[in-house]
């Protein structure tokens, strides 16, 4: 062997050497490559298994992330609900009173019709009504002037006048108030107690008829009258005032009858007040038939 060492190498087998050690250092890296192949395959096997473990707490998050997101929407439209739910009711029912105010204005405003026109019809017959009391009080009054005081009775300058007048106010009566500026109305009794206070003659004839005495106290002949019918002319007076008292009682009730008629539909202060007039009237007329039927001298 150490021949062969010491013997001279063959020229063709340094080729061959330096072949075969460039194969073997291609061999080497060749190798060195699989082997970081290698390395890497494991190292690309474990990020895969990483990567399927990522993929996987994903799909667990997006399933947790929906299963929440449908919560939160169950949640809000519960809250929704019962949110709005209330209001949704209150604006039903409001829409329903709407409604039914509406169909309470329409009938109201055909009931306001149907009352104006009952009222224009009420205000031409009491208007009628008031015509025809007015003409039937005015004959009454005239006729019971008439059989209190027939032509003659009454003493020379008394006179007695009867007027009747009314007026009725339909807007003033339904609103309570009184009418301003009405003239004053009187009735029969104050316009029979009108010539007692100031006597109207003639404006000629004022100076004359102011400067002769009084009729009741001129004649005579009544002291010298026979005393048997003095008792006689005490109890026909006596029945005259009776007569009138009750026929000014019934002159009173007529009076509040046309009040009853005239004043339909006033406020209750004015047909007391007209009340408390009439009482008045029918009260003080009588005490002013004394002063009309004069007494026989005793």
């Amino acid at each position: 062997m150490r021949a062969a060492k010491e013997r001279p190498s063959n020229p063709l087998s340094k080729p061959v050497l330096a072949e075969a050690l460039d194969i073997k250092a291609k061999f080497s890296a060749i190798q060195a490559e699989v082997s970081a192949y290698r390395a890497l395959s494991v190292e690309n096997g474990k990020l895969e298994e990483e990567l399927a473990r990522l993929r996987q707490e994903n799909e667990e998050l997006q399933a947790k992330v929906s299963s929440q997101q449908e919560l939160v929407q169950q949640a809000v439209d519960a809250a929704r609900e019962e949110a709005v739910g209330p209001l949704r009711q209150q604006l039903e029912e409001l829409d329903m009173q709407l409604q039914n105010s509406q169909i309470q204005l329409e009938r109201l405003g055909e009931a306001v019709e149907v009352a104006e026109n009952e009222k224009a019809e009420a205000i031409k017959t009491l208007k009628s009504e008031n015509t025809q009391l007015l003409g039937a009080l005015s004959g009454a009054a005239s006729r019971l002037t008439e059989a209190v005081f027939p032509p003659g009775a009454l003493p020379g300058g008394l006179t007695i006048s009867t007027s009747l007048g009314g007026t009725l106010h339909p807007d003033t009566a339904a609103s309570g108030a009184i009418p301003p500026q009405q003239p004053p109305t009187t009735t029969p009794q104050q316009q029979e107690q009108q010539p007692l206070t100031a006597p109207t003659p003639a404006p000629a004839a004022a100076a004359p008829a102011a400067a002769e005495p009084p009729p009741q106290q001129a004649p005579a002949p009544t002291a010298t009258a026979p005393s048997p019918q003095q008792p006689l002319g005490g109890v026909f007076s006596r029945l005259v005032g009776l007569l009138a008292f009750w026929l000014y009682q019934l002159l009173g009730a007529a009076l509040l009858y046309y009040a009853a008629a005239v004043l339909r539909g006033a406020p209750p202060a004015l047909n007391l007040e007209f009340g408390l007039g009439c009482w008045v009237v029918c009260t003080l007329l009588p005490w002013a038939n004394r002063l009309l039927v004069p007494r026989r001298a005793a």
